[in-house]
């Protein structure tokens, strides 16, 4: 009876001494490992530039999510010249 009382008070000091000090460390955790990541080129059928960007660095997107809104200022300016020269010709 008395070296199981004994094995159960060793238990709970030792519980008690790494309780405390789990609770006095302050310093970052360091640890060693590897990150992988995949990377895909992405691409835009048209030209123009970037008016929004609708992700943050890091984050997970999925196939047909929206990443970025182009500007499409070079696109409606051809329009533009395209109906004036067809104008022109009419």
């Amino acid at each position: 009876m008395t070296t199981r009382f004994f094995a159960i008070l060793l238990l709970a000091i030792g519980l008690a001494v790494s309780l405390i000090y789990s609770q006095q460390r302050r310093e970052p955790l360091k640890v060693s490992g590897f990150i992988e990541a995949d990377d895909i080129r992405v691409g835009s059928r048209i030209g123009g530039r970037v008016k929004a960007v609708k992700f943050e660095e890091g984050s997970v997107v999925n196939p047909g999510d929206v990443l970025l809104e182009l500007d499409p200022f070079d696109l409606l300016e051809q329009h533009q010249q395209a109906r004036a020269v067809l104008a022109q010709r009419e």
